[in-house]
């Protein structure tokens, strides 16, 4: 691929991790929970005061010193590669809270529909990602393949202990965040065709 074609690919990369921020901002915003991949974030930012989006940043980090612990390979280049779409994704989350902290959703009729179309959102950001195939993708494939409602369950249930251990109550895991667990791999799926059809804006 020449470098036109890759940058092509590249922005495009980036307005779908956008489209990921703004999607779980607008369900976070909602007020009903936030959604399952952010779920131990969002505790840990209610607990600590620090912003979702650095909140997201420091677990990653973790996440991944823990898969290179598992995998025992060191700080090879796939994972350091990791870290500077980690920084663009978490900076774009802060920037689409704030984006989306002061809609009228006032009411629960237009928080649920806010968690709706965050989710849709977020498929479609997903999906994109996926056809990039570039940093983060396979883990992506990860988190919409079979194994998405395991590793959805999983950040739920360290978020609930966290809540329970820190305050005692479960905070920021609401209904929001098993309904927006049930969409995104549908809305995933559906975009599918469109994020294909996509892949012509670099492939040409």
């Amino acid at each position: 691929m020449d470098r036109k074609k890759a940058l092509k690919r590249y922005l495009f990369f980036g307005c779908s991790l956008f489209l990921c921020a703004f999607g779980i901002a607008l369900v976070t915003n909602a007020r009903l929970g936030t959604t399952p991949i952010t779920s131990v974030p969002y505790v840990l930012s209610l607990l600590s005061g620090l912003s979702l989006g650095m909140l997201t940043l420091l677990v990653n980090i973790v996440f991944v010193a823990l898969q290179m612990l598992v995998m025992r390979e060191g700080l090879s280049r796939k994972y350091l590669v990791q870290m500077p779409v980690v920084l663009v994704f978490s900076v774009f989350i802060d920037i689409a809270m704030a984006l989306t902290r002061f809609l009228p959703l006032d009411g629960y009729p237009l928080q649920m529909a806010a968690v709706v179309v965050g989710s849709a959102i977020l498929g479609l950001g997903i999906a994109f990602e996926i056809v990039c195939q570039v940093a983060i993708a396979y883990r992506t494939r990860l988190a919409v393949g079979n194994v998405k409602t395991l590793f959805d369950c999983g950040h739920v249930v360290v978020a609930v202990g966290l809540s329970l251990l820190f305050a005692g109550t479960v905070l920021g895991l609401r209904e929001g965040t098993v309904i927006s667990a049930l969409l995104v791999g549908n809305f995933v799926r559906l975009s599918g065709p469109l994020a294909q059809k996509a892949t012509r804006l670099w492939a040409e």
